[in-house]
C-alpha cells in the first residue's frame, strides 16, 4: 500500500516518539513528532484565522528551519497550494512574484522584509499578523493544485511545475527500496527546502516513522557533529571536498593516510583489510558524525575517483539519478553497486532509450505533466506524447541493466564539420588528474575546443600532468575533436561566484564566458 500525504498528521501521532532536530540560530533543539503535531495544529488554526482555505496559493520563502516544516504540513492539511520559493525565483521583487504566481499569502522568515499586509512572519510560530490578498490575478491552474515547485537544468533556467500528490506519494513509496529505513534512522537535510526532494524526504521520514535533522548549508558541518545522521543525501561537491581533505592532508599524517589507502587498494578481502579500512575511514566517518550507514549522491555527475575512494574505505556512498518531473529513476544500492553507472532503474518498464540515446521515463501519475508559464513548444520537448518525459540525458544500459549517463543532450558540441562530442566524456578523464577540482570542455567562436581546469594549485606539476592527459585524449581523436587550448584557474566553481546553477550543476555558459571571453551561443 502506497503512503498517502493525507496520512501525515496521523503518522505524527502514531510515531509520536520520533523526532525532528533543527536550529534556531546556532542553537540546536529537538521536537518529538507528537510536539510537531501540536505545532502544526496551532499553525492550521492561525492560517484559518487569516483566511487560508482549500485552493489558496501560499508562498514559502525561508531558510531551512523548523517553522518551514510546520507551515508546509499545515498548508498541506488545509489543501492549500504551497509554492516553494527561493531568492533566485523572487529576484524581481516580492510583489512581482506575488502577481506572477497568483499568491494570496507569502510566509517568510526574519531575513525577508514583511511590510506588506499579505506577507506573514513565521519566526517562532507566533500569531500571523497578515491577511490574504484576494485581488491577485489567477494564472493558469496547471492541473492538480498541491504544490508548485521549481527545477533548473544545465542552463540554470528556472522552470515552474505543478507537483501532484499522487506522483509525490509514488516517489516516497520507492525510498525504502534504496535506503532500507530503520526506526532509529536520522536523515540530515541541509539543501534548501525550495528543492522538492528535500521536502519529499521530510514527508518520507514522517510516513516511514524515522527521524529527521534540518540545518542550513552554512551549518552543515556543525549539524553533522551534533545530529550525527545515519542517512545523508548530498551533492557530489560535498563528497569531493571530503576526499580532497583526506588526500591533501599535510605532513607525515597525510603521507601515512595516502600510503595506507594505496595498501588497501592492493589487499584482498579478509580480516586484515577490514581492520585497515576501519583505521583509514575513521577521519571521514568522524567528519560525518560517526554513525552514517548510507550515503547518497546525485543532482550532478560525481568524480569516479571519489566513488572509488569511498568504496576502497568501505564507506557506503551510492550514486543515484532522478528528475523533479518524475522522481527517482535509478540508484545504486548496497547489493547492486556499479561505479560509473547511476544504478539499475527502479522501474525498468518505465524507462526507454530514444534513437539518439536520450533517457525517457513514463509512469501513470508522474510528479508533473507540464511546465507552467513556459512556451508550449519548449514544454513539448520535455513532456512527450503518451506520457513520456524526456530527461535531456544521453545514456546507455549495460548487459546487467545498469544505467550509464554519457552527457547532456543540450551541451553536446557540434563541430563545423558535423561531428558530435559529449564534453562530459572528456571531462570524466580530465577530472582524474591529481590536483584538478573540476574541468569543463567547451568550444569557442574559433571552433576550437578549450579545456578549463579549476585546480588546487596552478603550478608546473599540475600543468604537466593535466597536459599529458590532454595529449592522451587528443591522440585517440580526429583533429576536429581535439582539445586545442587549456585554461587554468585556482577559482572554484561555486554558487557564490555564479559558476554553479541552483541545482548545483556547473553553469557551462558562465564558465565559458568567464574564462574564454566567449559568450554563450543561443
Amino acid at each position: 500500500m502506497e503512503p498517502r500525504l493525507d496520512q501525515l498528521l496521523d503518522k505524527l501521532r502514531e510515531n509520536g516518539d520520533c523526532w525532528v532536530e533543527a536550529y534556531q540560530g546556532r542553537q540546536r533543539f529537538r521536537r518529538r513528532y507528537a510536539e510537531l503535531l501540536a505545532d502544526v495544529r496551532l499553525a492550521i488554526a492561525g492560517l484559518r484565522r487569516v483566511g487560508v482555505e482549500r485552493g489558496a496559493r501560499v508562498g514559502l520563502l525561508a531558510e531551512n528551519c523548523y517553522e518551514w516544516i510546520v507551515y508546509d504540513l499545515a498548508l498541506i492539511e488545509l489543501g492549500a497550494n504551497v509554492v516553494a520559493l527561493s531568492e533566485e525565483i523572487t529576484a524581481d521583487g516580492l510583489e512581482a512574484t506575488r502577481d506572477r504566481y497568483g499568491l494570496n499569502l507569502l510566509l517568510v522568515d526574519a531575513s525577508t522584509p514583511s511590510a506588506s499586509p499579505w506577507i506573514g512572519r513565521i519566526d517562532g510560530l507566533g500569531p500571523l499578523e497578515c491577511e490574504l490578498a484576494r485581488d491577485v490575478p489567477r494564472p493558469e491552474e496547471g492541473g492538480e493544485e498541491f504544490s508548485w515547485v521549481f527545477s533548473s537544468g544545465s542552463t540554470g533556467r528556472v522552470k515552474c511545475m505543478s507537483a501532484s500528490r499522487r506522483g509525490t506519494e509514488r516517489f516516497i513509496s520507492r525510498l525504502p527500496s534504496i535506503t532500507d529505513p530503520r526506526r532509529d534512522d536520522i536523515t540530515l537535510l541541509f539543501l534548501p527546502f525550495s528543492h522538492y526532494q528535500q521536502r519529499v524526504a521530510v514527508y518520507g521520514s514522517i510516513l516511514l516513522g524515522t527521524n529527521v535533522g534540518v540545518a542550513s548549508p552554512k551549518l552543515l558541518f556543525t549539524a553533522l557533529q551534533e545530529v550525527r545522521p545515519t542517512l545523508l543525501l548530498a551533492p557530489p561537491l560535498f563528497y569531493e571536498v571530503i576526499r580532497r581533505r583526506l588526500e591533501d592532508a599535510p605532513g607525515l599524517k597525510g603521507k601515512a593516510a595516502r600510503a595506507m589507502i594505496r595498501a588497501l587498494e592492493r589487499m584482498p578481502e579478509g580480516p586484515a583489510r577490514a581492520t585497515l579500512q576501519r583505521v583509514c575511514s575513521k577521519p571521514i566517518r568522524d567528519a560525518l558524525g560517526g554513525r552514517v550507514r548510507h550515503l547518497l549522491t546525485g543532482m550532478a555527475p560525481i568524480q569516479r575517483s571519489t566513488l572509488r575512494l569511498f568504496q576502497t574505505l568501505g564507506l557506503p556512498l551510492f550514486e543515484g539519478y532522478g528528475l523533479t518531473e518524475y522522481g527517482l529513476i535509478a540508484c545504486n544500492t548496497p547489493g547492486a553497486n556499479r561505479i560509473g553507472s547511476v544504478g539499475r532503474p527502479v522501474a525498468p518498464q518505465e524507462l526507454r532509450l530514444a534513437e539518439d540515446g536520450e533517457v525517457q521515463v513514463r509512469v501513470e501519475g508522474a510528479i508533473a505533466s507540464s511546465y507552467l508559464f513556459h512556451p508550449p513548444e519548449e514544454t513539448a520537448k520535455t513532456f512527450l506524447d503518451s506520457g513520456w518525459i524526456a530527461t535531456g540525458d544521453i545514456g546507455r544500459l549495460d548487459e546487467d541493466g545498469y544505467l550509464h549517463l554519457i552527457g547532456r543532450k543540450k551541451v553536446m558540441i557540434l563541430t563545423p564539420g558535423g561531428d558530435k562530442l559529449h564534453p562530459e566524456v572528456l571531462e570524466r578523464v580530465l577530472d582524474e588528474c591529481d590536483g584538478v577540482r573540476r574541468s569543463v570542455v567547451c568550444s569557442t567562436d574559433e571552433a576550437q575546443l578549450v579545456a578549463i581546469a579549476s585546480v588546487a594549485r596552478d603550478d608546473a606539476t599540475t600543468r604537466a600532468a593535466f597536459e599529458a592527459r590532454v595529449r592522451e585524449l587528443n591522440a585517440a581523436r580526429p583533429v576536429q575533436l581535439q582539445i586545442g587550448r587549456v585554461v587554468y584557474t585556482e577559482e572554484e566553481f561555486t554558487l557564490d561566484n555564479k559558476l554553479l546553477t541552483r541545482s548545483l550543476k556547473i553553469d557551462r555558459a558562465a564558465i565559458r564566458e568567464r574564462f574564454t571571453g566567449a559568450e554563450a551561443r543561443g
